[in-house]
């Protein structure tokens, strides 16, 4: 005889596409953030497509020495990866000072040299958005990475490992919504 544990467990029933947001929306957001620690976690979790838990656990050895990836250490299922990081050379040197000016530990640290906490970048980008008329969470920063990656051509099987996906059908998300490249592919098309 099974006994009940009380757990329920919740059927699936659909799954709805994830928000993203267009470049514009991006620059405007990084814009907004005053404190330049801030931005840089911000462009970073954008510019290599992290979770915001991977993002504040980095200490400075884990970035490559010319800023093009970062090791991801005991990301979501206690799994380590490489992360490419998308370059821009104003981002790169920001981060180059932020790192050359930080002590060992954790990169992203608050004024009592403690690492920040998830909810405190939630609070931040939540402001932001407030201020900029959007919902504004930090998981869209990584869909957003993730949707230009698929857009510009990227096979899923690499934005499944830049993710740090277990499974490829968590990333065929991002297939669904690459509506300019099916624009694009239609072009050429002749009913």
């Amino acid at each position: 005889m099974e006994t009940w544990t009380g757990a329920v467990k919740k059927r699936r029933t659909g799954r709805k596409l994830p928000q993203i947001l267009s470049k514009d929306d991006v620059l405007n957001i990084l814009n907004a953030i005053p404190s330049e620690r801030d931005r840089i976690l911000t462009e970073l979790i954008y510019r290599a497509g992290l979770r915001i838990s991977e993002a504040l656990n980095l200490k400075k050895e884990d970035f490559k020495a010319d800023l093009s990836a970062v090791f991801v250490r005991q990301g979501k299922g206690k799994k380590d990866r490489w992360a490419i990081i998308i370059q821009s050379e104003s981002f790169k040197a920001t981060l180059n000072k932020i790192l050359n000016n930080t002590p060992n530990g954790y990169v992203f640290r608050n004024k009592y040299g403690k690492r920040l906490s998830p909810r405190y970048v939630q609070k931040i980008l939540a402001k932001v958005g407030r201020k900029l008329g959007i919902s504004l969470h930090p998981h869209m920063l990584r869909h957003t990475h993730a949707t230009e990656l698929y857009n510009q051509g990227a096979p899923l099987e690499i934005i499944k490992t830049q993710l740090g996906h277990a499974n490829l059908n968590t990333t065929l998300i991002y297939a669904h919504i690459g509506i300019e490249r099916i624009k694009d592919s239609l072009k050429e098309v002749k009913l």
